[in-house]
């Protein structure tokens, strides 16, 4: 391993400090540097189909049917969660809360899906 590096000349070094501060640069600007936004509006979808379409500060406890059962949505002022949920591995629950514009979470194999869109959308569409 010595002998390796060695074998490293100065433009080797350069190169390597250079793509490493490259990626820190790009980790920190895609990161922290997202637009903190505050929702407005969050929807609720079940099955493909608009459940409800909440005007945010909300204060509710939602439940929505799905394939497997309830699934239970948690509202608090600008921010929702889904705090219980049928499916087998929880994914949507450990999700935790979202609070900022553009987050989605979704549950399946229950199919219910909550999404606070914002004005100008990150994503083209919307499918399971």
């Amino acid at each position: 391993a010595a002998k390796i590096l060695r074998q490293i000349r100065m433009g080797d070094w350069i190169t390597f400090v250079a793509s490493f501060c490259f990626v820190v640069f790009l980790f920190y600007w895609f990161w922290f540097n997202r637009d903190q936004t505050q929702p407005t509006r969050l929807i609720i979808w079940s099955q493909k189909n608009v459940f409800a379409n909440i005007i945010l500060p909300a204060y509710l406890q939602i439940s929505v049917d799905g394939p497997l059962g309830q699934t239970i949505i948690e509202i608090d002022g600008f921010r929702a969660r889904v705090a219980r949920d049928p499916g087998p591995r929880q994914y949507c629950v450990s999700q935790g809360w979202l609070t900022k514009a553009g987050d989605i979470d979704i549950c399946l194999p229950n199919q219910i899906s909550l999404s606070m869109p914002e004005d100008k959308s990150r994503y083209d569409s919307f499918h399971y």
